[in-house]
């Protein structure tokens, strides 16, 4: 009777102490690694207004950084009014009132041909490949990153996509993928070198390199400077929108999307992106006027690469740098 009832003590404090270092919950046995507690998918806001992130749930902390208006936001914690966000790679706190439930949807695209869907920005290899976006299928854009590179929702899920693949992207279909398109799909009218019509000419919407290689890593590879007016002749259409062009006697490539008569490209209003590589130090600011400093969000340094999403009245640039969007003005870039 003893030893049992010293058994049930030993037990009973074996108990004890196993709830009290969380390896038993009241909901059972933890697994080895798994937390005891409820495991929920990340959780998504967006930012009504352009929304200070400080180092503490309060006004009197230090703003990290300004997080703008329609911009969407990881919510990693609720311990109040102030919610612990994680926002392009930045952890901070946000006053919660000026956030609201799912992502913005900036648009929808429709595919020109099927197209992995990727859990990060790169196709070195296939490791991240978290599903098939296919052709015909339509796909809601949350958001436009660098490179080409679109953030997107499509089959329940959420993830990269290499821009070029939809049917709107006229300029952008490259002479495979021109092949592959649907019927409804009209091909560009850029036609290829072995034709009559390579002769084509096209006038420079302002100054651009003429460029010995299809890179704009540095400079290494510039001939000379179109000027701004000049004629060019087409001779070819390359893969992610450039152009084997001859002028004064010289041949090379460019970059397109500079022309007169790309009007998706030249006119006020929402344009298909395309990077552009700052020249200098340049402000990137929320909204598109430089006689103050109060609507600056931050300095993009010299060498960075900015995709160009839009274009403003007197030069400005609606433009996406580091997961932030905003305006610069033109005319700062290599």
């Amino acid at each position: 009777m003893y030893k049992r009832t010293k058994r049930s003590v030993l037990i009973l404090f074996c108990l004890i102490a196993a709830l009290a270092v969380g390896i038993l919950s009241p909901a059972g046995i933890a697994v080895p690694g798994i937390r005891a507690e409820n495991v929920q998918a990340a959780e998504y806001r967006t930012t009504t207004t352009a929304l200070n992130m400080r180092t503490g749930g309060g006004t009197n902390y230090k703003v990290i950084r300004v997080i703008p208006g329609g911009s969407q936001v990881q919510v990693l914690a609720k311990p109040g009014s102030w919610f612990r966000v994680l926002y392009s790679g930045t952890t901070g706190y946000v006053n919660s009132k000026y956030l609201r439930s799912g992502a913005t949807v900036l648009g929808y695209k429709t595919m020109a041909e099927d197209l992995n869907m990727r859990s990060s920005r790169s196709t070195a290899n296939r490791s991240n490949i978290i599903g098939l976006v296919r052709k015909g299928q339509t796909v809601s854009v949350l958001s436009i990153e660098a490179n080409m590179w679109y953030y997107v929702s499509a089959n329940g899920k959420r993830g990269y996509i290499r821009g070029g693949h939809f049917t709107d992207d006229r300029s952008r279909m490259s002479a495979s993928s021109k092949s592959s398109s649907s019927s409804s799909i009209k091909p560009t009218k850029v036609p290829s070198a072995s034709t009559k019509s390579s002769k084509k000419k096209r006038v420079m919407a302002e100054a651009i390199k003429m460029r010995s290689s299809m890179s704009t890593a540095n400079n290494d590879n510039v001939i000379m400077i179109i000027p701004k007016g000049a004629t060019v002749k087409i001779k070819a259409q390359k893969s992610n929108n450039w152009y084997k062009i001859k002028y004064k006697k010289k041949k090379g490539y460019i970059r397109g999307g500079h022309f007169t008569d790309d009007q998706s490209r030249m006119g006020i209003g929402a344009v298909n992106p395309y990077n552009k590589v700052t020249r200098t130090a340049l402000n990137l600011r929320s909204t598109p006027a430089s006689g103050t400093r109060t609507n600056i969000i931050t300095a993009i340094p010299a060498g960075r690469t900015v995709t160009v999403i839009g274009r403003e009245a007197n030069n400005w640039l609606k433009v996406r740098y580091s997961g932030v969007t905003g305006f610069v003005k033109n005319g700062y870039f290599k």
